[in-house]
């Protein structure tokens, strides 16, 4: 199973999923068909398609595994060591975008669904594999997902992106979206005739860092605020009437979402004056609180085997990014953990690579952590 999960993350790797799904849960949907499952291939929308298994008795609780096959852009191909779609296998690591975020643990996870069907008549548990697109966009595959009943009966849910193969049981809170200026246009010699929309935002920008609430935990740290993407203006003589810009807030357990959006909305309405109006523009904002597992069962049993593949026991901590888990969970209250192959340094970087070995070892964590769980009556 080792070179089979190997040779289908290659495979994955080598697929542009930036911007469509098609062609890799084609890919993930073929692996899956040829080692025994019937799969279901759930094409969204033109470009976006979501890929399900299943396993073990229908009226039974669930237990859901997961992982994403998109991937954030390459950025530029000319700096990169070796071409991010290359897949290259170079010293027990394989190059390419998505390699460690998350193609090597979505690859995995289908090497477990294939080990576990030799156990099917043993399952107490139904176990689904939920291989989602578009989580790097604002986790729509899982909500397409959650619309269509995955989350009904469901007791634990582990997500495989990349830990370093440590285990988190709880993982920070995100509200994304885009926050608009609007200025005046004047001629770039007359700028006292205008009012900057560019200038503007530049102005909001420390307003923005300062809402966040002086909170901080242990495993998580503080809360955080990044500043993406500017755009605006037409051309360098005109002074610009409109610019726009991302903001991602990541909330650490203990910092409540509403708050911080409620600070943002204050400071966009105390700010707008003077010839410059600000905007959230809300159809693109996603809003997830922070979340914590209400239960150490599924950290510590992925701990235990974690340690008799590795010989060192993780400290169940948490994860600074989001996943898909934001979205399968909500508000609910249940059992969930993070637990994957490749380095979190790596995450959406120049040169991003994957350890063969952690792949080989999460594999069979995740297996014998999955079989152990849906065994118990």
């Amino acid at each position: 199973m080792r070179l089979k999960v190997q040779n289908l993350v290659q495979k994955m790797v080598q697929t542009d999923s930036t911007t469509s799904t098609i062609e890799v849960a084609s890919i993930y949907q073929e692996f899956l068909i040829e080692n025994g499952y019937s799969v279901k291939l759930d094409e969204y929308e033109p470009t976006k398609a979501n890929v399900e298994v299943r396993i073990g008795p229908s009226n039974a609780k669930k237990i859901i595994i997961s992982g994403h096959m998109d991937t954030v852009p390459i950025g530029n191909p000319d700096i990169w060591t070796h071409h991010p779609f290359s897949g290259k296998i170079v010293d027990g690591k394989l190059w390419g975008r998505g390699s460690v975020d998350m193609k090597g643990g979505t690859g995995t996870l289908a090497g477990v669904m294939v080990e576990l069907l030799i156990h099917e008549d043993d399952l107490q548990y139904e176990v689904i594999l939920a291989a989602t697109a578009d989580e790097e966009v604002g986790l729509l595959g899982a909500h397409n997902f959650v619309k269509k009943g995955l989350m009904e009966n469901a007791e634990h849910l582990l997500i495989a992106e990349p830990t370093s193969l440590g285990v988190a049981i709880m993982e920070k809170g995100i509200i994304f979206g885009n926050v608009l200026a609007y200025g005046k246009q004047a001629h770039a010699s007359r700028p006292d005739l205008g009012h900057n929309a560019i200038e503007a935002l530049a102005r909001l920008m420390p307003k923005l860092h300062g809402i966040l609430p002086d909170v901080s935990t242990p495993e998580l740290g503080k809360s955080t605020l990044n500043i993406g993407v500017i755009q605006g203006g037409t051309v360098a003589n005109v002074v610009p009437e409109m610019a726009e810009m991302s903001i991602d807030y990541r909330m650490t357990p203990g910092v409540e979402n509403e708050l911080v959006l409620s600070r943002l909305k204050e400071i966009l309405v105390n700010n707008s004056s003077d010839g410059i109006r600000y905007e959230l523009k809300d159809n693109n904002t996603i809003n997830k609180p922070a979340l914590i597992s209400s239960t150490t069962e599924l950290g510590d049993k992925l701990a235990d085997y974690s340690e008799k593949y590795t010989g060192v026991k993780p400290t169940l901590g948490g994860m600074f990014y989001a996943t898909d888990a934001a979205e399968f969970i909500g508000n609910k209250n249940m059992s969930f953990a993070i637990y994957g192959p490749g380095s979190t340094e790596l995450l959406h970087q120049t040169n991003e690579r994957l350890s063969l070995k952690e792949l080989d070892i999460s594999r069979q964590v995740i297996r014998d952590t999955v079989l152990e769980l849906a065994m118990i009556k």
